[in-house]
């Protein structure tokens, strides 16, 4: 569990502390526990400070923290459209689940497999629940600070690069763009490249080329220990060394100093820090500010791997910020030292040191202020095996945190009993918040289990003669109903996405697709981290690995680095599925002419399977399309629907 740190008290501030130390105060009893008590009198940083600042002790409570100037953004609904389609999904899925139990085994060949397919639906509906709530909530438009607006007062910015095997033209493009970037006016800004490569002629040019553009050069030493995340170990151990005089003496880092984070393959925007650090000003308990990411080498109509992301980035960030759940993204962010100094440093018990991060920073009480303009621009993965593996990282971070009983956000955001006398509204506040990041695990359950299944059932109900339940009226009605208002939902697409309607329409299917084509993948992360954690083991962590430099390929975003051990690997399973759902509709239309020749009445399963399995192959004929044949022929199978949009929103 993450220690109890005490908390400085900044001059001319009131102090940042829990409510259980203001009770204390008002009713004149010391409260805390007598364990929590020895361990405070016990501890090295509750030893007396400088007379400038205070040290109080402190509980990491995530309802009690009392903060003098707190951040709040107002938040409205979206509108009367968007209530009533959540409103319609909310009914008649709770609905067509209900009568589906009931009628589970009813005409059933096989109980476990029609279990099996309910789960499926039942996983798919909460997914869908929750993602409906950033459909209806808005923040009120964002006030961005003006361009040419000082801070309040002079912040000390840390612009840390950490890198590992990329291409060094590349990570010395990226510190040259941080370092020609403009400076808030009053405050200092320095670069560090945080090397974590062990070859000795890496090191040496990249030190140089630091020395030359007047950065700072930082590497961890050599033969070091096996690290759970080598990015926040180096990131940690960078940090430690800047900051070393405040950590040794037990003092809490200034509040003028701020960290900016940015991968080895993303450019700043030369407004950069000029935008973001005077939000810093706008509460006393805003820890980060976060821009999307922006990627040069993904065509936005081609993006059947979902790199762009415009639904997470346009519509859920907006949303977490304005509830106060901080979704830290890895890169292209600030943060403030003291909350980074409060957490312990980044988190290196998951590979995902960012989700991780955010989850830490949200039970402390801070807030994250989302700025929705893409000031930095960075390379996606450019070979398939890249993207498989970028994606499965993601994936075992999430249910490596969710499997330990330590770190699991629904156990740490519970409203356990010391925490009642809060009140009602706060606890409720924490555990839906809990609920939201374990978001990430729902959609990659109901990927996992419920993408096979659009390929299973169609193949077993033509090949088997088995239907996982019995079409009636009601459920004919309330299915149609709840598939409407679900694909409503999913493809809500406000103004904020940019370009025009079909455009939004268009990114958000392909942001659906993706998930066919990587629910293998998502199911061998949960499987992977879920033995691990019985293991008592920690999840490898592997890089991306090295981004190409765009002056070094012939073609922007192709998968054409294609070997056989990716299809053995990650793209067997769409193979299969592929095979199989092709075979299913010509059988499925045959059986549908055989019946229509013999004047027989339709078979409905017949027809919804033959739509499954329409369905069902697109996904993966659309990623073996791309891989095998290239662009050329995937413009010829796809063209009608991937077409590229000449604007996109944010593009720098």
């Amino acid at each position: 569990m993450p220690s109890r740190r005490n908390y400085v008290v900044r001059p001319q501030s009131p102090p940042r502390c829990c409510c259980l130390h203001s009770i204390s105060k008002v009713t004149g009893r010391d409260i805390y526990p007598p364990q929590l008590q020895d361990r405070l009198a016990a501890s090295e940083i509750c030893r007396p400070q400088a007379a400038e600042s205070q040290t109080l002790p402190a509980v990491n409570d995530p309802v009690g923290r009392w903060v003098a100037h707190p951040y709040h953004q107002a938040w409205r609904f979206r509108g009367l459209y968007s209530f009533l389609l959540v409103a319609m999904l909310l009914g008649t899925g709770i609905a067509y689940l209900i009568i589906r139990h009931r009628n589970l085994y009813k005409g059933a060949v096989d109980h476990n497999y029609a279990r099996a397919v309910y789960a499926a639906e039942l996983m798919g509906f909460i997914a869908v629940v929750s993602y409906a709530l950033h459909i209806i909530v808005k923040p009120w438009p964002f006030d961005p600070t003006v361009p040419d607006a000082a801070p309040s007062q002079p912040y000390n910015i840390r612009v840390l690069i950490p890198c590992y095997t990329e291409d060094t033209a590349m990570v010395l493009d990226t510190a040259r763009a941080a370092l020609q970037a403009w400076t808030p006016p009053g405050c200092t800004k320095t670069v560090y490249l945080c090397n974590d490569n062990k070859d000795d002629q890496a090191r040496h040019v990249r030190k140089q080329g630091m020395a030359e553009m007047g950065g700072q050069y930082m590497a961890r030493p050599k033969g070091r220990a096996g690290d759970g995340n080598p990015k926040s170990a180096n990131l940690n151990w960078c940090l430690n060394q800047i900051y070393s005089p405040h950590i040794l003496a037990g003092r809490r880092i200034p509040a003028n100093e701020v960290i900016s984070i940015l991968d080895a393959d993303h450019k700043v925007a030369s407004e950069f820090f000029k935008a973001l650090t005077p939000l810093f000003d706008r509460g006393d308990d805003v820890a980060m500010v976060l821009t999307p990411q922006f990627f040069r080498n993904v065509k936005h109509g081609h993006d059947i791997f979902n790199h762009v992301n415009s639904a997470f980035w346009y519509l859920m960030q907006p949303t977490f910020a304005v509830l106060g759940l901080i979704s830290c993204t890895g890169t292209n962010f600030m943060i403030r030292a003291e909350a980074w100094q409060e957490v312990d440093g980044f988190p290196e018990h998951t590979v995902t040191e960012d989700f991780a991060m955010g989850i830490e920073l949200t039970l402390r009480r801070w807030c994250c202020i989302f700025v929705p303009s893409a000031l930095a621009i960075g390379e996606a993965p450019e070979t398939t095996r890249k993207v498989f593996q970028q994606r499965s990282r993601w994936a075992k971070g999430h249910w490596q945190i969710f499997w330990s009983p330590l770190y699991n956000p629904l156990l740490r955001f519970l409203p356990w009993p010391a925490r009642w006398h809060y009140g009602l509204l706060p606890n409720l506040r924490m555990l839906l918040i809990g609920f939201w990041y374990c978001g990430g695990i729902v959609s990659y359950s109901a990927a996992a289990i419920g993408a096979p299944f659009v390929t299973i059932i169609p193949v077993v109900n033509l090949w088997a003669g088995i239907f996982p339940l019995v079409i009636t009226k009601p459920i004919a009605i309330l299915g149609t109903l709840y598939l409407l208002a679900a694909n409503g939902v999913i493809f809500y697409s406000p103004a904020e996405l940019g370009g025009n309607l079909w455009f939004r329409i268009r990114m958000l299917w392909l942001a659906n697709t993706s998930n066919l084509i990587l629910n293998f993948t998502y199911l061998k992360a949960a499987l992977l981290a879920l033995w691990r954690a019985i293991l008592c083991k920690n999840l490898e962590f592997k890089a991306t690995g090295e981004v190409v430099m765009p002056g070094k390929r012939s073609r922007a975003r192709h998968f054409c680095s294609f070997q056989w051990w990716s299809i053995r690997e990650d793209l067997w399973f769409s193979m299969v599925g592929y095979a199989f759902s092709l075979v299913t509709i010509v059988l499925s239309i045959g059986a549908i002419i055989g019946t229509k020749a013999n004047h027989q009445p339709f078979d409905t399963t017949l027809g919804i399977c033959l739509g499954w399995a329409v369905y069902a192959a697109i996904a993966p004929c659309l990623v073996l399309t791309y891989v095998f044949w290239h662009s050329i022929g995937f413009h010829k199978v796809a063209s009608w629907i991937l077409r590229e949009h000449p604007q996109w929103k944010g593009a720098i």
